[in-house]
């Protein structure tokens, strides 16, 4: 599953994967529009309760920061792989 954000400078993309052990995994990685800056950060979830409450967290503060969601994701009744 992911999710992405962009404002007029700056990308983010949120990732959820299963890892082979189960877990899940959230990857971020943020860019530049214009430019090469741009790193990830990753984290893994025992719980599928915790990722998303991390999701709705990250999700809120990339709105706050003024970012817009691309495409229709419904954030609710998010569907974890």
């Amino acid at each position: 599953m992911q999710i992405q954000f962009k404002s007029e400078r700056r990308g983010y993309t949120l990732t959820v994967e299963r890892d082979l052990l189960g877990d899940l995994v959230l990857i971020r990685r943020w860019y530049g529009l214009g430019n090469r800056r741009g790193g990830f950060k990753r984290e893994v979830f025992l719980q599928e309760g915790e990722a998303r409450k991390a999701i709705g967290r990250i999700c809120r503060s990339r709105l706050h920061h003024g970012y817009h969601l691309l495409g229709s994701v419904d954030l609710i009744n998010l569907v974890l792989p």
